[in-house]
């Protein structure tokens, strides 16, 4: 046999290898990857979806996926090589498509206990696997998390496979969709009032809702900034009213950073009682005239 064709069947044989193993390890097949650390006689929901990144060129899937306990954040260990294989194949083909950016979506069971320092368990999920694959390799800034799904399956599974979505955007997109957010927010800005002489405000369901898509705004925003400006009545801190005003404003600011909004994106500033929006002689209007709004750049 000559060198020649010697040389062609090596070249053959790594083909046909390397084809089957990217077959055994990253595409759908009937067969099921065991799942990670369950112990004996817990249920697994074996009704989810694998693993699957589809950005409408490039469909990439696994026979297995990332699991959580019920009512837990935490990312099940260890990772299978079938489901790592098939991330890192993501991640490689992200990093090549600058332009895009992963959307992740937690999602959980309305009956679960959120155990999380987070609001919900689904921005803890979502942000949990935001730093697996960082740690594997994608850059932050090609990761977008949403926390506003609730998943409303009632089964009774003490594993639960696949409680998340992926979803795939391209920076068009992606400024279409923050201009109407903006264009919103400025003709609906967040509003805190607060009670009289206390620097901060238990919110209501219209202010959280409000804050958060503040907070998912700035996140997804790179260029972007806020300016928190906080306000007195006339009569409740005579002595420095610039003080309490931004005190409040500091409050809303701390409440913007538990939705992860770096805080280098929030100034806060104060203009005490010379901006009012109501007459001062009133309760009525001192309760108005207590608050904080915010600004966006």
């Amino acid at each position: 046999m000559s060198k020649k064709i010697a040389y062609l069947f090596g070249v053959l044989a790594s083909l046909i290898i390397g084809s089957f193993l990217h077959i055994s390890l990253c595409a759908h097949t009937d067969e099921t990857t065991k799942p990670a650390v369950i112990a004996k006689g817990q249920k697994q929901d074996n009704n989810s979806m694998p693993f699957i990144f589809d950005d409408g060129y490039t469909l990439i899937q696994s026979n297995d996926n990332f699991r959580f306990m019920t009512s837990g954040y935490a990312l099940m260990q260890p990772i299978s090589d079938n489901l790592l294989s098939c991330v890192n194949e993501m991640i490689l083909h992200l990093k090549e498509r600058k332009s895009q950016r992963l959307s992740i979506t937690g999602l959980y069971r309305k009956s679960e206990d959120n155990l999380s320092n987070f609001d919900n368990l689904s921005i803890a999920r979502a942000n949990e696997i935001k730093k697996f694959l960082v740690n594997q390799g994608l850059p932050k800034d090609q990761i977008i998390i949403s926390n506003n799904k609730i998943e409303k399956r009632q089964d009774e599974k003490d594993v639960l496979t696949g409680y998340y979505a992926l979803k795939v955007e391209t920076s068009n997109e992606l400024l279409l969709k923050l201009e109407e957010v903006k264009s919103k927010i400025i003709a609906e800005p967040v509003l805190i009032n607060f009670k009289a002489k206390m620097p901060n405000a238990v919110l209501n369901t219209n202010q959280k809702k409000k804050l958060k898509s503040l907070a998912k705004f700035l996140n997804k925003s790179k260029n972007v900034q806020c300016v928190i400006v906080g306000h007195t009545d006339s009569i409740e801190h005579k002595r420095d009213p610039r003080l309490l005003g931004k005190s409040r404003a500091e409050f809303t600011k701390r409440t913007l950073m538990k939705y992860n909004v770096n805080p280098e994106k929030i100034k806060t500033t104060s203009h005490g009682p010379l901006k009012p929006i109501a007459v001062n002689k009133t309760d009525e209007g001192r309760a108005l005239n207590r608050r904080t709004e915010v600004i966006i750049n």
